[in-house]
């Protein structure tokens, strides 16, 4: 025998939960954005700090702008570019987590941004760069390059990840790997 009351019960857990998904998605795919920025170049890359606060849009100019979108008013608080000519756009890009620092790469080059200063206050150079990530305090940066080498073999790529103290310029440590790295990630905690 079935029971009744159970029955009910089912089914009506049942149809809350679909009302609840159908309202979940329709949330979802709602097509009215809350914020609005109008950009008018070609965007090579677009990040979005940890709290939403900022977004970093560069172009196919070779310059990169930060815009604040904790207001309405979407200002634009700093801009800046790496170099001019072929290979010169932002191709990588990453916020800390205290969200002071945001840090640009090239396929050449590196800056370190402060927020709070509102301006470019580490530039450094490094080959093939591919990717980038910031560790949590903004001090150093996780950088996917190849290494040019020059031997008795011949000329080749090195291809590594580097630990890059991004104050002082230096690389604290370098992963090799076998063939080009399109891709890299930092766990929250930087270990």
């Amino acid at each position: 025998l079935i029971n009744k009351d159970f029955m009910n019960k089912e089914l009506n857990k049942n149809f809350l939960l679909v009302i609840f998904m159908s309202l979940f998605l329709s949330a979802c795919f709602n097509t009215k954005s809350s914020k609005r920025y109008d950009f008018t170049e070609h965007a090579l890359n677009i990040d979005i700090s940890n709290n939403a606060e900022y977004v970093l849009i560069s172009n196919s100019l070779g310059y990169v702008d930060l815009v604040d979108f904790s207001s309405f008013s979407n200002n634009n608080i700093g801009q800046w570019a790496h170099e001019k000519g072929p290979g010169a756009g932002v191709i990588a890009s990453d916020f800390s987590n205290d969200n002071k620092f945001v840090v640009t790469a090239s396929q050449k080059t590196i800056a370190r941004y402060s927020i709070v200063e509102e301006k470019v206050v580490n530039y450094w150079s490094l080959d093939n760069i591919s990717d980038i990530k910031m560790s949590a305090n903004g001090e150093f940066a996780f950088v996917a390059s190849a290494e040019k080498k020059d031997d008795q073999y011949g000329k080749y790529l090195h291809f590594r990840v580097v630990y890059f103290h991004l104050p002082y310029g230096k690389i604290k440590y370098a992963f090799y790997h076998d063939d080009k790295i399109s891709t890299i990630d930092l766990s929250i905690d930087g270990r």
